[in-house]
C-alpha cells in the first residue's frame, strides 16, 4: 500500500497538474456567451507555502514571475480563443482570474479563482483551478495546462459552445 501511494505521489510530482478544484458551479450548462473579456485582478498580498529552506523573499519573488508569466500569455491566448469562438471582446461580460494561493518547494503552483460576471456585475459562473508544476517542468508547462483546463472548462459549462 505504501509503495502505491509512494508511486501515485512521484506520478504527481514529476508530472504535475492542473486540476478544478472546486467544480460546485459549473454543474450547468450555460447559454453561450456573446461578448467576454478576459481580466486579472491580482491582489497585493498572496498567501504563500513554501519550504523552510526557501526564503520569502525567494518564494514572492518566485511566485510573482510565475503570476506575471501567466498573466501575460494566458490572457491573449484566451481571449483569441473566446474570439475564434464568435465571441466579440467587450466588458459585457468579463471573465476574471484571481490568484488566490501559491506555493514554492519541489515545484511551483498557484491556485487561482476563475469567475464570469454578467454586465450587472453578477457572478454567473465560477471554479477554482489548482495549477502547479513539477520540479523539472518550467513555467511555460504550466501556463499551457492552466489555459487548456480553463478552455476546456468554459467549453463544458457551455458558455464558449
Amino acid at each position: 500500500m505504501l509503495k502505491k501511494l509512494f508511486y501515485l505521489i512521484v506520478a504527481i510530482v514529476i508530472s504535475g497538474c492542473a486540476f478544478v478544484k472546486n467544480d460546485a458551479s459549473n454543474k450547468e450548462h450555460y447559454e453561450k456567451i456573446a461578448e467576454a473579456i478576459v481580466v486579472w485582478e491580482i491582489p497585493p498580498s498572496i498567501p504563500i507555502k513554501y519550504v523552510s529552506y526557501i526564503s520569502p523573499e525567494s518564494a514572492r519573488k518566485s511566485l510573482s514571475d510565475l503570476i506575471s508569466d501567466l498573466k501575460s500569455q494566458s490572457t491573449l491566448a484566451i481571449q483569441s480563443y473566446l474570439t475564434q469562438q464568435g465571441i466579440k471582446k467587450s466588458s459585457k461580460n468579463r471573465l476574471v482570474i484571481k490568484p488566490i494561493e501559491g506555493r514554492v518547494h519541489a515545484g511551483e503552483g498557484v491556485t487561482l479563482s476563475v469567475t464570469m460576471y454578467n454586465e450587472s456585475n453578477i457572478k454567473i459562473w465560477s471554479i477554482v483551478i489548482d495549477s502547479g508544476k513539477s520540479a523539472i517542468d518550467t513555467n511555460q508547462t504550466l501556463i499551457n495546462r492552466f489555459i487548456e483546463k480553463i478552455i476546456s472548462e468554459l467549453d463544458r459549462s457551455g458558455l464558449t459552445k
